[in-house]
């Protein structure tokens, strides 16, 4: 996601959301859940030796989004 020519022309402001009351709705978007998901998914299976267990455990404990959540602070 990002801006086009007619936000720029319109002085549409882009940012990724960081203030608590917009991550909720910013992780609630079914696209960024599945972006987040796919590159967990990705990683976990390329670069850690976890069974298949541990990952649908993780994934159920939404890591996926913790990860990401690291990464902003």
């Amino acid at each position: 996601m990002t801006p086009n020519e007619n936000d720029l022309l319109n002085g549409t402001r882009f940012a990724l959301a960081w203030h608590d009351n917009e991550i909720a709705d910013f992780l609630d978007q079914t696209w960024i859940d599945g972006w987040l998901r796919e590159s967990f998914l990705q990683h976990v299976t390329q670069q850690e030796n976890r069974s298949e267990q541990e990952i649908q455990q993780a994934l159920r404990n939404f890591e996926y989004q913790a990860h990401w959540l690291n990464l902003l602070t």
